[in-house]
């Protein structure tokens, strides 16, 4: 992703202060992992019927602030929206 976000900003204006990260589903989740692990690189995230781990929860402990925009569905049957672990339809 750093790499990327570099390659946009060679080609584009980028104002690097302002990089988000959204997606649904699995990007979602990975929006959250970005805010987590990358908070350098990401000013905020938008996840969309993504919620986070329990895993990643126990280490979300972004080293910058990162601001949060979080879309999701009360009757959601794969992603709960009170969190844990993400079900299967069968």
């Amino acid at each position: 992703i750093s790499k990327l976000i570099d390659e946009i900003s060679q080609q584009h204006s980028v104002d690097r202060s302002r990089v988000i990260s959204t997606g649904i589903s699995n990007g979602g989740f990975m929006s959250h992992r970005l805010a987590s692990e990358a908070s350098y690189l990401i000013a905020g995230i938008a996840p969309v019927v993504g919620g986070m781990s329990p895993e990643l929860l126990e280490s979300f402990h972004p080293e910058f602030h990162v601001s949060l925009l979080v879309i999701q569905g009360d009757s959601d049957p794969l992603v709960p929206f009170a969190g844990g672990n993400v079900g299967l339809l069968v």
